[in-house]
């Protein structure tokens, strides 16, 4: 791997674009991650991003945006979570500046389109498979379909491969601990987590190593 695996692009915000292309033939990991309003597996989405990775962990296309009327749809809506929400995060005030939004049944059908056409061997990233990826599976049911992931083979936790990367010497750089609850800002941090836990295991295993490569993805405004 080189630094320039380690550059971070924010690209334009449509979710297709790398689906009509000869890119996306070239993803082999995709980041998901949500922000909700309640923390139960049927909670309500109020934020989703994604991040499309190459085989080495270089950012192919990203995509964010908040959900509209997320208090109002189909899930869960918690008070304490939307209040934890005011006092820790953005949320409630780039809802209210009226930043990027789309309406939840045409990011399941765009999102659908994307997965339909990435190649069958994809990973599927997310922190943890309790919370992200059975929320959007739930929420597309609600709205009578069914994501179209490569394979139910195919979904991965990532926060058990920072704890068996953890368990075998590796350690998180700080800048990468920092979680602004912000999903794009987080799916990046967590891309960058991952080509340093596979850097790591690179390395463990023989391969090349460049102790002085540490990812660090941008703050997203």
């Amino acid at each position: 791997m080189t630094a320039k695996d380690c550059t971070w692009q924010v690209d334009q915000r449509k979710l297709l674009d790398i689906s009509k292309t000869a890119l996306v033939r070239k993803v082999s990991h995709v980041m998901i991650d949500l922000e909700t309003w309640s923390l139960r597996p049927d909670a309500s989405i109020a934020e989703f991003a994604i991040v499309c990775l190459d085989s080495k962990f270089k950012v192919l296309h990203t995509f964010d945006c908040l959900i509209e009327g997320s208090s109002f749809n189909f899930g869960h809506y918690d008070q304490d979570t939307a209040e934890w929400h005011r006092a820790n995060t953005t949320l409630h005030q780039r809802i209210k500046a009226g930043e990027y939004s789309w309406n939840i049944v045409r990011l399941l059908q765009t999102l659908n389109e994307l997965l339909s056409v990435l190649p069958s061997a994809t990973l599927i990233w997310c922190n943890g498979t309790d919370f992200d990826i059975p929320i959007l599976r739930n929420m597309a049911i609600a709205y009578d379909t069914t994501l179209k992931f490569p394979s139910y083979r195919n979904v991965r936790d990532l926060r058990t491969f920072i704890a068996i990367a953890t368990s075998l010497g590796w350690t998180m750089d700080a800048e990468l601990e920092v979680v602004t609850h912000q999903a794009l800002d987080d799916c990046l941090r967590q891309s960058a987590i991952l080509l340093s836990v596979m850097n790591y295991l690179s390395y463990l295993a023989g391969g090349k190593h460049d102790a002085s490569i540490t990812p660090k993805p941008p703050i997203h405004s």
